[in-house]
């Protein structure tokens, strides 16, 4: 939230499908195709650059944000399943314990094993033609008692540290035994937005 304004905050391949939607495009609730299922519509991205002519940049974030066009299909201070949600900010450390609600995996929790990870390749294509984005500042987590943290579909889950509920980092990618955050604190200041 910024100045009274309300945000969705998901990835970009999320939100604008890996940099192709343009700034406006209507959001819809998952699964939605009536009208009355727009929320938001799409406001930033932070593009997710990809090697070209020799060259392999580095990306901090897969991240992207929308206003909420409709306040009632929306509810600020709450996380589905989780009832100790704080919307404070925490800086995320290794061995912290976190949890995350995720369309896919609901509720799971785990550890965070390393923090400001570099060089962490996410595949936005498929195996046959696959496209390769690389990213630095990463937060690596696994989940409890030899099960995933999350599973593809739970994207965008704001991961918070468990005891007090605060977010530390947003999900954005996994290979099943790891999962790949970027930290919130540097997302939610590039969109200049606090979490509601």
């Amino acid at each position: 939230m910024v100045g009274g304004q309300l945000f969705a905050l998901s990835n970009n391949h999320v939100l604008a499908d890996t940099n192709a939607l343009p700034i406006g495009t209507q959001i819809m609730q998952p699964f939605g195709v009536a009208p009355n299922n727009v929320f938001a519509r799409l406001s930033q991205i932070e593009p997710i650059q990809f090697p070209s002519g020799g060259v392999t940049p580095r990306n901090r974030m897969d991240a992207a944000i929308a206003s909420i066009t409709q306040a009632n299909l929306v509810q600020p201070r709450t996380m589905f399943g989780i009832a100790n949600y704080n919307p404070t900010l925490l800086a995320a450390r290794p061995a912290m314990r976190v949890t995350k609600s995720g369309r896919t995996t609901a509720v799971t929790k785990g550890t965070i094993t390393a923090i400001r990870v570099n060089g962490v390749t996410v595949n936005y294509g498929s195996q046959q033609a696959p496209r390769i984005a690389v990213f630095d500042n990463c937060v690596q987590i696994a989940g409890q008692t030899g099960q995933p943290f999350s599973l593809p579909g739970d994207s965008g889950s704001a991961i918070l540290e468990q005891t007090s509920g605060r977010p530390v980092a947003l999900l954005f990618a996994g290979n099943g035994t790891s999962t790949t955050a970027c930290d919130l604190t540097a997302v939610c200041s590039r969109f200049n937005v606090v979490p509601a």
